[in-house]
């Protein structure tokens, strides 16, 4: 039925699919901690002045509830801890190149830019479609 309507199918168990979303769980994780950040900020007013569409968009998550959020962060601990180490090993790398206005700035959105070479749909359609095929045509 699914594949009827053109969605995509991964097939993992749960624990795959806990440790693969951690990455992209971590979004929400550090959503919460910008907003504390600059809610933190004496004034902060002037960030929502000057804020754009996006900002406003990226610190809707931070809206969320609590009753939802935290089930789901502390049920993938784990994963969401090992996830944010990798992320903060990138983020001290940044902050690094950041200080000493090195080339490695630039170095590091070049590498962030081959993310466009990644169709998310297309990527879980082709390994899908394999997937379906050894399933379904044995």
């Amino acid at each position: 039925m699914f594949q009827s309507l053109g969605m995509p199918i991964a097939y993992m168990t749960s624990d795959e699919q806990d440790h693969t979303t951690a990455l992209f769980r971590i979004f929400s994780c550090c959503v919460i901690r910008l907003a504390n950040a600059v809610l933190a900020i004496e004034d902060r007013n002037i960030i929502f002045d000057l804020a754009s569409g996006g900002f406003q968009s990226t610190v809707r998550l931070a809206k969320s509830s609590p009753e939802m959020w935290s089930p789901i962060f502390w049920q993938n601990r784990d994963y969401i801890y090992e996830a944010l180490e990798v992320f903060i090993h990138h983020l001290k790398r940044s902050k690094k190149s950041q200080k000493r206005r090195s080339p490695g700035l630039s170095e590091l959105i070049v590498n962030a830019n081959k993310i466009r070479g990644y169709s998310k749909v297309k990527f879980i359609i082709n390994k899908n479609e394999e997937t379906i095929i050894k399933l379904y045509t044995k």
